[in-house]
């Protein structure tokens, strides 16, 4: 008689064992293909070298502007930054200057504003955007490219 009991409660465990497995591995195929896709509510940036994002916002007119602090521990002339919008518009936009900001001392920040980039998302809506930062080491006139991606809502 004990082991019938002993049986009915193994067959219990294996079977809410599996029910609890089939959940769990679901549930982390649901999270792999981005569901439920939840949104930041505040700005972030993620990435970037030595030329960082400190400040930024894109407004409703397809104006973006950036504050960029130089971490570099040397001068460098920042060249060109590009805004590739993944979320909220399509395509991108790009400031060029000759150079764009010449003799950028480092620890310093600087306000560069692009124009013209392709925004389908409205006042308060979600964006991201992979952005792009080239500029020269004077030091050593290599160049390099500072890379990152920020994110927020349209002002």
């Amino acid at each position: 008689m004990g082991h019938g009991k002993g049986q009915a409660a193994t067959e219990y465990m294996v079977t809410y064992a599996w029910v609890i497995l089939t959940l769990a591995v679901v549930g982390v195929g649901l999270y792999y293909i981005g569901f439920p896709k939840v949104l930041p509510t505040d700005k972030g940036t993620q990435g970037f070298g030595e030329i960082t994002l400190i400040d930024w916002a894109l407004k409703a007119d397809g104006e973006a502007t950036f504050v960029l602090l130089n971490e570099a521990s040397t001068l460098v002339d920042v060249k060109k930054i590009s805004l590739t919008l993944l979320e909220g518009g399509e395509g991108g936009c790009s400031n060029t200057g000759s150079p764009l900001i010449n003799d950028y001392t480092p620890g310093s920040s600087h306000t560069v504003a692009v124009s013209g980039c392709p925004l389908t998302a409205s006042i308060g809506e979600y964006y991201r955007a992979n952005i792009s930062i080239e500029y020269v080491n004077e030091a050593t006139s290599s160049e390099s490219k500072s890379y990152g991606y920020a994110w927020g809502r349209v002002e």
